[in-house]
C-alpha cells in the first residue's frame, strides 16, 4: 500500500507543480504584454532616432520573450510534445544522388 501513496502523492505534487509553472508563466506573459504595449506606445511618441532604435531593438526582444513563453505554456499543456521532441521538427525533404 505504501507505493500506493507514494505514486498518488507523487501524482499530486507533478500537478501542484504544473499549476504553479504553469501560473507563473501566465503572469510572465501578462508582464510581457504590458512592457510590449509600453514600448510601442514610447515608439509612437519618440522623435529622437536614438530612442527609436532602442524601441526598435525593445519591441524585437519583447516579441521574442512573448513568443518564448507562450512555446513554454504549449509544452506545459501537452507534455508529450515537448520543443525538443522530434514531432515539433520540421521535417527535411529527402535527397538522392
Amino acid at each position: 500500500m505504501k507505493t500506493k501513496d507514494k505514486s498518488s502523492s507523487r501524482s499530486k505534487k507533478q500537478t501542484k507543480s504544473f499549476g504553479q509553472d504553469r501560473n507563473t508563466l501566465l503572469q510572465n506573459l501578462q508582464e510581457t504584454k504590458r512592457e510590449l504595449d509600453m514600448a510601442q506606445l514610447g515608439f509612437n511618441q519618440s522623435t529622437d532616432p536614438d530612442l527609436i532604435e532602442f524601441y526598435l531593438f525593445e519591441i524585437d526582444a519583447l516579441r521574442a520573450r512573448h513568443t518564448y513563453l507562450l512555446r513554454r505554456i504549449k509544452a506545459l499543456e501537452s507534455p508529450q510534445l515537448s520543443p525538443t521532441s522530434p514531432q515539433l521538427a520540421p521535417e527535411s525533404p529527402q535527397t538522392t544522388q
